[in-house]
């Protein structure tokens, strides 16, 4: 049996296996395989990339179907304000937009959740931020298709057909 806590320092493999920290996940390995997590959590995170779209599809992609994304701090976007760095920066509204359109379900979402951030509550100093925080799912069943759509409501009928066809039978 294998020990799932001990008081020795776990080792590489155990920590990448059982947590996936997306910010050095989604910058060093892109290539991550498709449908892998069953849960992905961004926190202070998802604004820190040139363009944030680019975070949304790799979250998509690698996210199981019936899997949940949790998302929770500012868009405060990095780049902003650097010259010669591009940055995508959308606003909460045109974010929510965009994870809609992805395919999540929005299960849960707050904004204009006031968060502190590294402070010290003796320290005269501190940083207060406008946080959201959004709880979705990627759908066991993405969108399909109009033709697929069609060709499934077409076996549906002919399944009830033929299940009424057999009941009449009996």
């Amino acid at each position: 049996m294998r020990t799932i806590y001990s008081t020795s320092r776990p080792s590489f493999h155990f920590i990448l296996k059982s947590l996936i920290l997306i910010g050095f996940v989604l910058n060093f390995f892109p290539d991550l395989n498709t449908d892998t997590w069953d849960c992905i959590a961004t926190v202070f995170f998802i604004d820190t990339a040139h363009n944030i779209l680019s975070y949304l599809d790799t979250i998509w992609r690698i996210l199981k179907p019936g899997g949940y994304w949790i998302n929770f701090g500012p868009l405060l976007y990095h780049f902003s304000d650097i010259p010669g760095e591009d940055s995508l920066e959308l606003s909460y509204t045109e974010l929510r937009l965009a994870i809609k359109r992805l395919g999540f379900e929005i299960v849960r979402e707050k904004s204009n959740i006031q968060c502190g951030y590294t402070q010290n509550s003796s320290s005269m100093l501190s940083y207060n931020y406008n946080c959201v925080y959004g709880l979705f799912r990627k759908p066991f069943i993405t969108t399909i298709s109009p033709t697929t759509e069609t060709n499934v409501t077409k076996l549906m009928s002919t399944l009830n057909t033929t299940t009424s066809t057999i009941n009449d039978m009996e």
